[in-house]
């Protein structure tokens, strides 16, 4: 009775297994080939429709009747999901990327119909995050940083692959010093602040050979600095007080003595005599 309830029971477990093996795996996505006038886009559409929270920042790519469409913070049809690619009619790979629900991630490639590199950004969750660069025939040409869909941090530009100048960016806008180099021994520099141009101060030894030079050329424009001429509204110069002792002297002055008037006046009578 024992054994046959071991047969039993292994003979369950066998149809159990041989039944699960039967199941068709579910199908999540399909890949797609879209052909347009002159390249083909092959990408895998996600079958499942997602309710996720949407981002209204970020721009959602979708699948809807042989075609492959692009919204800004929405999207109605099937959401692309995995690799996408953009081939010419000659095969030659034109762009490169990954797709997650609809939106761009990790990093993105761009290439000349010739086949040199023309680009290269990263993505998160639809916008550009992280470093990016930028080819003119296969050789770099700006290269910087972005940060949720924004530039931030410094970006370098490039002439012939030698650095033609550097800029600091924060959220999208200049900020900080910005330097460009005209040759060899020439640079240009400027003060941002939100975008906007700080004009530079001028150095002390300039400012001094500029005034010397204008007193050669118009020596009657040296004259004393405005405020020695300004009066001062609402105070007056406080009256100094009086010293007692100069006081007395110019009393002293003005009335003579008594004894020394009547001595010059007998002194005169006597001579009249």
């Amino acid at each position: 009775m024992k054994k046959i309830t071991q047969y039993l029971t292994l003979a369950f477990l066998l149809v159990s297994t041989l039944i699960r093996a039967q199941k068709p795996e579910e199908i999540t996505h399909r890949k797609v080939h879209v052909t347009a006038t002159d390249s083909m886009i092959i990408a895998s559409v996600e079958l499942q429709k997602r309710s996720a929270t949407l981002h209204p920042e970020s721009s959602y790519f979708w699948y809807y009747n042989n075609s492959i469409k692009m919204n800004q913070g929405d999207y109605s049809g099937k959401l692309l999901d995995g690799d996408y690619q953009v081939v010419d009619m000659q095969e030659n790979l034109l762009t490169k990327g990954k797709l997650k629900h609809g939106l761009k991630t990790g990093e993105w490639k761009h290439w000349e119909k010739a086949g040199r590199l023309k680009s290269r950004y990263n993505w998160k969750k639809g916008q550009k995050n992280g470093m990016y660069h930028l080819y003119t025939e296969g050789k770099i040409k700006e290269q910087g940083r972005y940060r949720n869909g924004q530039l931030n941090g410094t970006v370098k530009t490039y002439a012939n692959g030698k650095l033609a100048g550097k800029a600091s960016y924060k959220n999208g806008r200049l900020h900080g010093r910005s330097v460009r180099f005209v040759d060899d021994s020439t640079t240009v520099k400027s003060t941002y602040k939100n975008g906007v141009e700080i004009p530079e101060k001028e150095p002390e030894s300039a400012k001094k050979e500029k005034d010397e030079k204008e007193v050669d050329e118009n020596p009657e424009a040296v004259k004393k600095p405005w405020w020695k001429f300004r009066k001062k509204e609402g105070k007056e110069k406080p009256e100094e007080p009086e010293n007692p002792e100069v006081k007395q002297k110019e009393k002293k002055e003005k009335i003579p003595n008594k004894k020394k008037e009547q001595k010059l006046k007998k002194a005169k009578e006597q001579k009249d005599d």
